[in-house]
């Protein structure tokens, strides 16, 4: 991953996927609410073990860990409404402890620069 000077803390840099330069987030800072990101390791490289690829490979979401494919009940999220801020944030599934994310919404918001 080559660094990005200059960019928010979100961006860890680009690397190169499919003859494109594709602009890594740091996922767990973009979704952690403020007070535990502020937690995170200063460490990047921790957070970046796995590149998951978006929007046809313009966007790679770092995370540490990728673990099993599960499926989810419908009743079992909770499903978020279109107010607030984090359109992105689908919803989330508490006996899991994870959210469930809008990819179409949070590449919107990386574009437009609203990340």
């Amino acid at each position: 991953c080559t660094e990005m000077p200059g960019h928010s803390d979100l961006f860890l840099g680009v690397v190169p996927y499919q003859g494109v330069q594709s602009k890594v987030v740091d996922t767990a800072r973009f979704v952690l609410p403020a007070d535990r990101a502020r937690r995170l390791s200063d460490d990047p490289a921790e957070r970046m073990q796995h590149l998951i690829m978006i929007d046809g490979g313009r966007w790679a979401l770092a995370c540490s860990r990728i673990g099993d494919v599960i499926e989810l009940d419908s009743a079992d999220v909770k499903w978020r409404g279109h107010n607030g801020k984090r359109l992105w944030l689908a919803g989330t599934v508490i006996e899991r402890m994870c959210a469930l994310l809008d990819i179409d919404e949070l590449t919107e918001d990386l574009v437009n620069g609203m990340a």
